[in-house]
């Protein structure tokens, strides 16, 4: 198991971590497509480094 994913206890924090499969991006043979959601603001905002 991944030991960062398994050091978040909160479920709605872990599921903001995941990507979902999206067979419309998938290009056969070439790359396999995956959306997920970045938060730029707020509360729930996705984490980043500042510079």
């Amino acid at each position: 198991m991944d030991p960062i994913f398994q050091s978040i206890v909160e479920p709605v924090a872990r599921q903001r971590l995941l990507a979902t499969y999206d067979h419309g991006l998938t290009e056969p043979e070439y790359a396999t497509g995956y959306r997920w959601d970045i938060v730029l603001s707020g509360r729930c905002r996705t984490w980043s480094e500042d510079r």
